[in-house]
């Protein structure tokens, strides 16, 4: 077997030897994991635990010691089938000479609840990224705009479009086809910087309005020459709440862009711009010859915060340029970068930050 030797094991001239300490752990980990009901709540365990990953020794005698469990380490440790006396090779599977750690019961229970998980993430990722407004939006005349998509060069495009009548002509375009990100994000912009509506969820105590917050709370989107009528719904039998946001429909080539006519800017994102700047005072201290692992212990912050955040200090100066002035995309924040990777690419940026 080449590569790392999984936790739980040791390397001998025999071959893989069982490590007692380390597979206690692993049959821990396993059992904790059917109990706990998924990685998230296993991550929790382990820390609380002190569980740590494999201890190694390199080719040059240094120690590296083990650290926390990520999530990735979780899964790949629980789809493992070496704890089972088997070996993966690429897509394969191929019986193993080492001992088994796992009895095969213990192993079939931890792959159904990983596989039944997969399946609830995947449906919770379909409703997420669902069309926001479906059913909600109307033109002028009361025509519903459906969500519609196109594909072009293997990249799937969103857009909403109003019904054509079916006494018009086949060849007839509809009157309004709109990009799906560009129409949701002004909605979403012209919602959550509402004054009153941030009022009253202040006085609630609650906190800033999720996609499934907005969803729940707008109840119809009327899109009209130049303006967007949004009637939020009301809990008592008080007047619904109605948004009225006057807009602009920029063109650039094929491209539509739906610009909301603020009356104020929005205030610059100060978090997220302290973020950018420590960003880049890593990657300064990297190109200095300090490493990141030397970063993370003088600023008692982990190495993959840094790694992760990193990325930051690269975005364009086009982007830059729109977070200090407060115009980028109203759902864009320090804290939901934190779950996506950035491109490196500066036009691939813009769709995330733009």
């Amino acid at each position: 077997m080449g590569g790392r030797v999984p936790l739980g094991y040791d390397k001998a001239d025999a071959g893989l030897v069982i490590n007692i300490e380390e597979a206690g752990n692993v049959r821990t980990l396993f059992n904790a994991y059917l109990e706990l009901g998924n990685v998230r709540r296993l991550q929790a365990f382990a820390n609380q635990h002190q569980m740590k990953t494999k201890t190694r020794i390199t080719k040059l005698g240094i120690t590296v010691e083990g650290h926390r469990f990520s999530r990735g380490r979780l899964y790949h440790l629980l789809s493992n089938p070496i704890y089972i006396g088997r070996i993966r090779h690429k897509e394969q599977v191929f019986d193993g000479l080492h001992d088994a750690i796992l009895d095969q019961d213990l192993w079939d229970r931890v792959q159904n609840q990983l596989r039944t998980n997969a399946v609830i993430r995947s449906s919770r990722s379909n409703v997420r990224n669902a069309s926001l407004l479906a059913g909600k939006i109307f033109d002028d005349d009361g025509r519903n705009l459906t969500p519609n998509h196109a594909k072009k060069d293997g990249k799937r495009y969103r857009y909403y479009v109003s019904k054509v009548p079916e006494a018009a002509d086949d060849r007839a375009e509809p009157e309004w086809r709109i990009p799906a990100s560009e129409l949701e994000r002004a909605v979403t912009d012209a919602v959550t910087n509402d004054r009153e509506l941030l009022l009253a969820r202040e006085r609630e105590g609650k906190g800033n309005l999720s996609k499934s917050d907005l969803a729940a709370a707008i109840d119809r989107v009327t899109i009209r020459e130049e303006q967007l009528q949004i009637t939020l719904k009301t809990i008592s039998d008080a007047e619904p709440r109605c948004i009225i946001a006057p807009f602009t429909l920029r063109r650039r080539g094929v491209e539509t862009r739906l610009v909301l006519n603020r009356a104020s800017p929005r205030e610059p994102d100060t978090v997220l711009i302290r973020r950018i700047l420590r960003a880049m005072d890593w990657v300064d201290q990297v190109r200095a010859g300090r490493t990141i692992a030397e970063i993370a212990a003088s600023q008692d912050i982990t190495r993959e915060y840094i790694t992760h955040n990193m990325q930051l200090a690269f975005l364009s100066p086009k982007i830059l340029r729109a977070i200090s002035e407060g115009e980028q995309r109203p759902d864009v924040s320090a804290r939901q970068l934190r779950r996506m990777d950035i491109p490196a690419a500066w036009p691939d940026q813009d769709g995330i930050f733009l």
